[in-house]
């Protein structure tokens, strides 16, 4: 999931005073698993205390996928 590999990038760089983002280009269906796998890393990601913005692209967009990752 490209959640996942946005989370590895993210995870132990940068700044520490710094507030963590992603900004995540998707058509919220799922590749390389499962909705509720998205749902695990979104949850991680918010545990991390990273802010995720979704934006959705393509004509078959799945706006509650996008919901559930940027929470």
């Amino acid at each position: 999931l490209g959640l996942w590999e946005a989370l590895d990038e993210v995870g132990g760089s940068g700044r520490p005073e710094a507030d963590g983002v992603i900004v995540l280009l998707t058509d919220g269906l799922p590749q390389g698993g499962t909705e509720p796998d998205v749902a695990m890393a979104a949850r991680v990601a918010r545990e991390l205390n990273l802010t995720v913005f979704t934006i959705g692209l393509g004509a078959d967009v799945r706006p509650l996928i996008l919901e559930i990752i940027a929470g």
